[in-house]
C-alpha cells in the first residue's frame, strides 16, 4: 500500500479527533479534581506539619530525658551503680530509652 486510502484517511482522522477529545475530558477532569483536593491536601500538608512539629518535640525531650538520666548515673558512684538501687535506675533509664525508640519508630 503506497498510501492510506481516502476512506480509512478519513476513519483515522475521526479516531485522532475522537482521541483528543477524550484526552482533553481526561485534563479537564484531573483539573477538575486537583482543584477539589487543593483545599483537603492543604489540610494533610499542614497536619502533618504539626505532626512533625509534635514528634520533634517529643523526641527533643526524650533526647533531654536520657541525657539527664545519662548525667544522673554519671554522677554517681560505681558502688551506688552496683547496688539495686543504682542497677533498677539503670534498668527503668534502658528501658526507657527502648521505649521512647520504639514510640518514635512507630510514628
Amino acid at each position: 500500500m503506497k498510501a492510506i486510502p481516502l476512506r480509512e484517511q478519513g476513519k483515522l482522522n475521526e479516531l485522532v479527533i475522537e482521541l483528543d477529545s477524550r484526552a482533553e475530558e481526561v485534563r479537564n477532569a484531573i483539573c477538575a479534581l486537583n482543584e477539589t483536593l487543593a483545599g483537603p491536601r492543604r489540610d494533610l500538608e499542614g497536619a502533618i506539619w504539626e505532626h512533625n512539629i509534635a514528634a520533634q518535640a517529643l523526641k527533643d525531650f526524650l533526647h533531654d530525658l536520657a541525657r539527664a538520666a545519662d548525667e544522673h548515673r554519671a554522677e554517681r558512684s560505681q558502688r551506688w551503680l552496683e547496688s539495686p538501687a543504682g542497677e533498677a535506675y539503670t534498668v527503668w533509664a534502658e528501658s526507657l530509652t527502648e521505649t521512647c525508640r520504639q514510640h518514635l519508630r512507630d510514628r
